[in-house]
C-alpha cells in the first residue's frame, strides 16, 4: 500500500483504497456491492492490510446476507469462502461456506442449483478439503440429471 492508501496497481485511479471502500458501500445492489467489497478486501490483502482487509470482508458479508435471490445468495458466499481463504482466514470461510450451503439448499431450480453447488464445491477446493469438495460436485452432477433442456445442460455447467 502506497502512501497514499491506494494498492499498488489499483484500477481506480487516485482514489484511497478507504474511500473505494465507502464508496461501494453505497451501492444499492448487494450482489453488487458484495462482489466489489472482496475484490477491495483482496487488494488490501496484497498490500499487507491485514485488518482493512478483514473488515472489508466482514462488509461484504453483511452484502450477501442482504442478496434476496437465494441462487445469488450461494454463489456470493461461495466467492466470499474463497477470498477468506486467499487472505489467510479459515474459520471466516467456514463460517462464509456454511451460509453459502444453506442458501443453495433454497434453491430448486435444477439449472441454478447446480451452478450454485458447483461455485460451493469450488470454494471447498480452495479451502483444501477435499471430501466435501467431492461430495458437493456429486450433489450437483445429481441435479445436473435433473436438467431436461440441452440448452438448459449448456447454461448449468456454465
Amino acid at each position: 500500500m502506497g502512501c497514499s492508501g491506494k494498492p499498488s496497481g489499483s484500477s481506480s485511479g487516485s482514489v484511497p483504497i478507504r474511500q473505494q471502500v465507502a464508496n461501494a458501500q453505497k451501492e444499492p445492489q448487494a450482489d453488487v456491492r458484495a462482489k466489489t467489497l472482496m475484490r477491495l478486501g483482496l487488494h488490501q490483502s496484497q498490500a499487507q492490510d491485514q485488518s482493512g482487509a478483514q473488515e472489508t470482508l466482514r462488509l461484504a458479508g453483511k452484502a450477501c446476507r442482504e442478496i434476496s435471490d437465494p441462487a445469488g445468495q450461494a454463489t456470493m458466499f461461495a466467492l466470499l469462502a474463497e477470498a477468506q481463504t486467499r487472505v489467510g482466514n479459515p474459520t471466516a470461510a467456514e463460517e462464509a461456506v456454511q451460509s453459502a450451503r444453506q442458501a443453495a439448499d433454497k434453491v430448486t431450480v435444477p439449472e441454478a442449483k447446480v451452478r450454485t453447488l458447483g461455485r460451493g464445491g469450488r470454494a471447498l477446493g480452495a479451502m483444501k478439503d477435499a471430501d466435501r469438495a467431492k461430495a458437493t460436485f456429486k450433489s450437483a452432477e445429481e441435479w445436473f440429471a435433473k436438467v431436461e433442456d440441452v440448452s438448459a445442460r449448456t447454461l448449468a455447467i456454465g
